[in-house]
Protein backbone atom coordinates (compact mmCIF):
# COMPACT_ATOMS: atom_id res chain seq x y z
CA UNK A 1 0.00 0.00 0.00
CA UNK A 2 1.56 3.65 -0.71
CA UNK A 3 -0.22 6.65 -0.07
CA UNK A 4 -1.79 8.01 3.23
CA UNK A 5 -3.64 5.93 5.87
CA UNK A 6 -4.31 4.94 9.16
CA UNK A 7 -3.94 1.17 11.21
CA UNK A 8 -6.24 0.83 14.37
CA UNK A 9 -5.41 -1.89 17.11
CA UNK A 10 -7.78 -5.36 16.50
CA UNK A 11 -7.92 -5.21 20.58
CA UNK A 12 -8.89 -1.71 21.32
CA UNK A 13 -10.00 -0.20 18.24
CA UNK A 14 -7.73 2.79 18.60
CA UNK A 15 -5.81 4.43 15.98
CA UNK A 16 -2.00 3.13 16.02
CA UNK A 17 -0.49 4.90 13.46
CA UNK A 18 -1.62 7.70 10.73
CA UNK A 19 0.65 9.01 7.98
CA UNK A 20 2.40 8.42 5.31
CA UNK A 21 3.28 4.61 3.76
CA UNK A 22 5.28 2.80 1.29
CA UNK A 23 5.38 -0.58 -0.20
CA UNK A 24 3.05 -1.35 2.99
CA UNK A 25 5.22 0.01 5.78
CA UNK A 26 5.31 3.58 7.82
CA UNK A 27 7.47 5.84 5.47
CA UNK A 28 7.27 9.77 5.31
CA UNK A 29 5.70 11.35 7.86
CA UNK A 30 3.53 10.10 10.59
CA UNK A 31 2.13 9.63 14.20
CA UNK A 32 1.88 6.60 16.51
CA UNK A 33 -0.11 5.78 19.34
CA UNK A 34 -0.17 4.10 22.51
CA UNK A 35 -3.12 1.50 22.78
CA UNK A 36 -4.82 3.88 24.87
CA UNK A 37 -4.80 5.84 22.07
CA UNK A 38 -2.28 8.51 23.67
CA UNK A 39 0.03 9.82 21.28
CA UNK A 40 3.61 8.63 21.33
CA UNK A 41 6.11 9.67 18.51
CA UNK A 42 5.31 11.79 15.76
CA UNK A 43 7.85 12.69 12.80
CA UNK A 44 9.19 10.81 10.07
CA UNK A 45 9.77 6.79 9.37
CA UNK A 46 11.41 5.25 6.94
CA UNK A 47 10.99 1.50 5.97
CA UNK A 48 8.20 0.86 8.92
CA UNK A 49 10.89 2.53 11.35
CA UNK A 50 11.25 5.73 12.71
CA UNK A 51 13.87 7.65 11.07
CA UNK A 52 14.83 11.36 10.27
CA UNK A 53 13.47 14.18 12.62
CA UNK A 54 10.48 13.35 15.29
CA UNK A 55 9.47 13.98 18.93
CA UNK A 56 9.08 11.09 21.53
CA UNK A 57 6.45 11.46 24.39
CA UNK A 58 6.71 10.86 27.94
CA UNK A 59 4.17 7.85 28.71
CA UNK A 60 2.07 9.39 30.80
CA UNK A 61 1.92 13.34 29.50
CA UNK A 62 1.85 14.84 26.22
CA UNK A 63 5.47 16.74 26.81
CA UNK A 64 8.17 15.26 24.78
CA UNK A 65 11.09 12.80 25.93
CA UNK A 66 12.69 12.88 23.62
CA UNK A 67 13.54 16.00 20.03
CA UNK A 68 15.91 14.90 17.71
CA UNK A 69 16.99 12.98 14.98
CA UNK A 70 16.17 8.80 14.80
CA UNK A 71 17.98 5.80 13.45
CA UNK A 72 17.04 2.40 12.46
CA UNK A 73 13.95 3.07 15.65
CA UNK A 74 16.22 4.45 18.13
CA UNK A 75 17.40 8.07 19.32
CA UNK A 76 20.68 8.51 17.33
CA UNK A 77 22.64 12.04 16.10
CA UNK A 78 21.46 15.46 17.81
CA UNK A 79 18.59 15.93 20.28
CA UNK A 80 17.51 17.11 23.15
CA UNK A 81 15.80 14.89 26.24
CA UNK A 82 13.63 16.33 28.59
CA UNK A 83 12.39 15.07 31.65
CA UNK A 84 8.35 14.71 32.79
CA UNK A 85 8.12 18.58 33.91
CA UNK A 86 9.61 19.80 30.17
CA UNK A 87 12.72 20.51 31.46
CA UNK A 88 15.66 20.31 29.32
CA UNK A 89 18.09 17.88 30.57
CA UNK A 90 20.34 16.84 28.11
CA UNK A 91 21.39 18.23 24.54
Amino acid sequence: YDGIGKIYSIFTREVEYEGEFKNGKFHGMGKEYLSNGKHFYEGEFKDGERDGMGKRYHFFSYIPEYEGEFKNGRCDGIGKKYDSSGKLVFE
